[in-house]
């Protein structure tokens, strides 16, 4: 296969994408040819908005202490501690419905030590505006040492 580089526009090539026989799923026998200035990927435009995460943060209380301390974040304003274990993270720009998706990882620290134990990160209200989340327990509530949030949606 050639490739020719055209000054600054880019490269073209009528690249192989892949050739032989897909017998396992029965798929295609043969090349897929393609021209690789006609090439997409695989997600873009509406499709990668709706792959992307909206917002996303990671947070933390110090042992011992009330105070949130915000590590980094994306389209995240501010996480307010409104109790023990109970968090509410205002989004910079508001999503469009409340029906979209949240991932969560936590740590805490029971004694000197860091561990996962079970503490769980879940949604209790969700707005287009913000989501207040607790993080708990067996129905305890507990400020996490990191709590790592991520949203997903509209």
């Amino acid at each position: 296969m050639s490739v020719t580089i055209n000054g600054t526009t880019g490269i073209s090539t009528p690249a192989i994408i892949n050739s032989g026989t897909d017998s396992a799923s029965g798929g295609y026998t043969g090349n897929l040819t393609g021209n690789a200035s006609t090439a997409s990927a695989p997600a873009s435009g509406s499709q990668l908005a709706l792959q992307s995460a909206k917002a996303w943060v990671s947070f933390g209380v110090t042992y011992g202490g009330t105070t949130v301390a915000v590590n980094s974040s994306y389209n995240v304003s501010s996480v307010v501690r409104n109790a023990t274990g109970n968090y509410t993270i205002n989004f910079s720009n508001a999503l469009a419905t409340t029906t979209y998706a949240m991932m969560a990882s936590t740590t805490y620290r029971f004694t000197s030590t860091f561990g996962s134990d079970d503490i769980s990160a879940s949604p209790q209200v969700l707005n287009t505006g913000s989501i207040q989340i607790y993080c708990s327990s067996n129905a305890v509530l507990y400020d996490c040492e990191q709590v790592n949030v991520a949203i997903f949606g509209n």
